[in-house]
Parts: C-alpha cells; structure tokens; sequence
C-alpha cells in the first residue's frame, strides 16, 4: 500500500468513524427528547439529523422512487391547502422529509445503513435503560408510597409514565423492547446473555402493561406470538435445558403475580369506556374527525398537518395535533392518492420481506413491524417526527427493505 492509499484510507475511514458517532448521538437525542422533564427542540434535532444525511450523500446513495413520490405529494398538499398555520405546516413537513431521509430507505447507500444501524443500536440501549429504571421506581412506588401514591407522583401522567413524559410514550416503547429483548433472548449464546434479556423482557412486558395502552398491549400480545412461531425452533433448543425450563417457569409466575397490580390503568380506561357505550370512546372523536375530513376532500385529502379541530382540541393550540390514527391520516391528509401511493410503497416492501424470508432479520422484523401497523391504528405518529414511535417505524421499514441491514450484526 503505496502513502497515498494509505491516507486515501485513514481519511476515508475517519470520516466513517465521525458519522457513526454522529448516527449514535443522534439516536440518544431521540431517546433523550422523550425524557421526563427534557425539552429538546425538534428544529434542533431536525438540524443534527441532517449530519449523518450529509455524510451518506457523499456516496451516492440510490433514490427510493415510491418513498420520494409518496413525500412530495403530501408536500403539494400543503400548497393545495394552504390555510391554516402554513408556516408551522411547513415546518413540521421539513422535519418530517428530513426525518425520512435518514429513518426510512428513502435514501440507500451500505454507508446510510451503517448509520442507521449504529442510530438503531443505540436507540435500543438508551430506552431499554430508560424502561427498566421505570420499572425499578414503579416497583419502588408501590412499596412505598402504594397505587395511590404513585397516582400522585411525577411519574404518572396520562398512566403510569416513569422516565417518559407520558404513559402513552412508556406504553409502546417498552413494547418494542419487550419484543427485541425476547428475540435476543431467544437466540442469546450465554447466560449472561440470556439474564440480561431475560429482564430486559420482563420489564418490558410489565410496563407495557402498566403504562395502559390498550392497543400496544393487544399488539404486543399478537407480536409475540408471532414471535414464539418464528422462534419454535429456537425455543424447543432452550426448553431441553434445565435452565431454560427454569427461565420460563420463573418469567410466567412473574408475569401472573404482577398482573393484578399492572393492569390497573387498563382497567380503569375500560370502565370509563363501558360507561360510555364504547371500548373506543377515547377514539372515536378522532376517528370520526378523520373520517369526515377524508369525506370533504377523498381526492387529494385536506393537506398535511391540516386536521379539524375538534371539542378535546377547542382549548389546544394548532400547534398541538393528535391525528388518532396514522393509517386515517393519510387518507385524511392525502386522500386516494397519498394514501394508494404509500400503499404503493408497503406492497413493494412485502414483497422484499417475502423475498428476505430466510434471512435473520425477518424473525424480528416481521413481529415488530406488526406491532407497529396495531399501534398506528390509535396513535397518529406516521408523519411527525416529533414522536418517538417515528423513527422505530421508520428504521423497522429500512430494516426489512434492505438485505444488508444485519440487525445480528
């Protein structure tokens, strides 16, 4: 190796190294803006999200076609409808496109998907640290200060919320480490391994439940038993073993005794719901609102970020929206045409998983990605990328459309 290549190569590898550090800061950013008590502005994270963008585009990544037909359009919707608050549609539609540039595989290079998978990792890491210590305090809680306490405490806020600033944030994020941490578990090469997955599930599991998300905990309950069909093989290995038999044992009691205790809050939503007629009563507002705005405009739909505002939202600014659903917003948003394209798109992505069947990542992918579609029914994060849930669904899309984004590697 002649000088030149060797600085052609340090070079090349420092500037690798920088950008990777740059994807995992960036994947702590995520976690941290959902941090009780943090404020991270989201035009902040927007800027630092374009760092590794800019270090991928030296590369020449390649232009997911439906994904870019699929961003420009609901962009024309804001110029279709411009009123009201372009100006703070506008902004949310930039964060949203420069969010997808880096989270989805609207761009695809091998360097892109090394960030994303550095991004992802440490994602995975910070909130499986977040959920369990949320798990310490709620255990702590509860020994303590009791359920009624524990109501009163800063760690409750629309449910049980830990180390998150709302339940409804702790809820489906500890259903996706519940779901990562059992697939490792599944086929970890230790004991240390297996323990520290092992509680890692387990906590994610509980706090899933106890957070109250009736809609994560259905699509966490579906997920694993999808999960557990992937993973027989893997499972009927462990359960051989003495040590596995005690693993399961052990998980199941754990699991039972704290039900009692976890599913309060659900509990609780569902009697206000059946005084109210309706398991959907928190929902159907939303829902209706969706629909009709579909109703008004089934064409092109009412424009991104552009939703009526209904009697829970009179008092709210429009600078906070709650869609309700991400599959009802895009036909809200984008009518016909925005929503066909994106399902453009989700066909085109079934086929490459269908066709990816055999490699690693499909035994995760595919329950994570049906947590995912369960979850957008009652939570409208597809287009914000403000939310936490925006950036999982995304990097779980990149995952399964690409062959080389090794999860295992």
């Amino acid at each position: 190796m002649t000088d030149r290549q060797f600085q052609h190569f340090t070079t090349k590898y420092k500037a690798v190294c920088i950008f990777c550090i740059a994807s995992s800061l960036l994947g702590i950013l995520v976690c941290l803006r959902h941090f009780l008590g943090v404020t991270i502005p989201l035009p902040f994270l927007t800027l630092f999200t374009i760092v590794p963008v800019l270090g991928a585009l030296r590369y020449k990544p390649r232009l997911n076609f439906p994904l870019l037909v699929f961003i420009l359009f609901y962009g024309l919707t804001i110029a279709i409808h411009p009123y009201p608050a372009m100006a703070l549609r506008i902004m949310r539609f930039v964060a949203f496109a420069i969010g997808m540039s880096f989270f989805s595989p609207l761009l695809e290079s091998s360097r892109l998907t090394k960030f994303r998978i550095c991004t992802g990792r440490t994602m995975f890491v910070m909130l499986s640290v977040m959920v369990f210590i949320s798990f310490l305090i709620w255990i702590c809680l509860l020994m303590t200060v009791g359920k009624q306490g524990l109501r009163n405490s800063v760690f409750f806020y629309w449910g049980y919320c830990g180390l998150f600033q709302h339940g409804m944030t702790l809820s489906p994020v500890s259903a996706v480490v519940a779901i990562i941490s059992i697939y490792r578990l599944f086929r970890a090469n230790s004991n240390n391994q297996r323990i520290l997955m092992g509680l890692s599930g387990f906590a994610g599991v509980i706090m899933c439940v106890v957070a109250g998300s009736r809609s994560a905990v259905a699509g966490l309950i579906v997920s694993l038993a999808l999960l557990a069909f992937f993973s027989r093989h893997e499972i009927y290995i462990h359960l051989k073993k003495p040590l596995g038999k005690i693993f399961l044992i052990a998980g199941v009691m754990a699991i039972v005794i704290s039900l009692p205790v976890s599913l309060e809050t659900i509990n609780i939503k569902n009697s206000i719901a059946e005084a109210h007629g309706s398991l959907i009563f928190s929902r159907e507002a939303k829902w209706g609102g969706r629909i009709n705005e579909f109703q008004s405009s089934p064409i092109c739909g009412i424009g991104y970020a552009n939703e009526f505002q209904d009697e829970e939202d009179s008092n709210n600014s429009i600078s906070k929206i709650e869609p309700g659903s991400s599959w009802l917003s895009l036909l809200s948003y984008g009518g016909v045409i925005g929503s066909g394209v994106f399902l453009w798109f989700f066909i085109l992505l079934l086929r490459k998983m269908w066709h990816n069947r055999h490699t690693n990542n499909f035994p995760l992918i595919c329950p994570l990605l049906c947590f995912l579609m369960i979850n957008g029914t009652t939570e409208g994060w597809l287009m914000f990328a403000g939310g936490i849930m925006f950036p999982i669904f995304w990097l779980t899309i990149a995952a399964g459309w690409s062959s080389k984004f090794d999860i295992n590697a």
